[in-house]
């Protein structure tokens, strides 16, 4: 953990909940945190950026409640990655090269 958050970066994932936010959810955030995340376009309209925790979060029991579970969290990350990487002004398609196989 001591180097996990030097470097920019994206993360996104299922959170359990802990005292700070009590509630299981869907999370993904950049960090450093970049200047206009609050008004990120978050891909659901369940999921949100939290001020608090400074992430954009999708609750679990919304996700539970879909119709189609997997496209709504796979929308969440897919969309917010794509917002962070718009304000982090990184090159998507370089970092989505393919690695050769026999790397």
């Amino acid at each position: 953990m001591r180097y996990a958050e030097n470097e920019e970066n994206f993360s996104c994932g299922f959170w359990p909940g802990n005292e700070k936010f009590p509630h299981p959810a869907f999370y993904s955030y950049l960090y450093p945190i970049p200047k206009g995340c609050e008004t990120i376009n978050t891909g659901s309209v369940f999921s949100y950026f939290d001020k608090t925790l400074t992430e954009c979060i999708l609750p679990y029991e919304e996700v539970r409640k879909a119709k189609n579970q997997r496209k709504e969290i796979l929308n969440f990350f897919e969309t917010t990655y794509r917002e962070y990487a718009k304000l982090a002004a990184w090159d998507i398609k370089e970092l989505q090269t393919t690695i050769p196989a026999n790397s």
